[in-house]
């Protein structure tokens, strides 16, 4: 078996809620095709995170197509940060700060 050291441990993401969030955005591309998730600017994908947490916060628990507010605010967030990621604006990317993290490690 090989070494993990230095690997991003992919287990701490909580299992129910990622599934979920794969859920809603497996929806919506059922409903507006797969390549909408990336048009148009991150910008309306936080919009839309901030609806859904609003709805959330209004008692909403789940709507018509029976996932979360919670869910489809997570999906919305995660596909506003791809979008971020792949224009380049990183901020402390994946990569940058893992790799920073296990720097640190091995200073100590």
């Amino acid at each position: 078996m090989g070494d993990d050291a230095g690997k991003l441990d992919m287990t701490v993401l909580p299992p129910n809620a990622l599934m979920e969030a794969a859920a809603t955005i497996q929806e919506g591309d059922s409903k507006y095709g797969a390549a909408s998730r990336y048009e148009g600017e991150a910008r309306r994908h936080v919009a839309g995170a901030l609806r859904h947490i609003v709805a959330w916060m209004d008692g909403e628990n789940t709507d018509a197509s029976g996932y979360g507010a919670l869910s489809h605010a997570a999906s919305r967030l995660m596909m506003a940060r791809e979008m971020e990621i792949h224009a380049g604006r990183t901020g402390h990317g994946i990569k940058e700060s893992h790799e920073q993290e296990a720097d640190r490690e091995d200073s100590v």
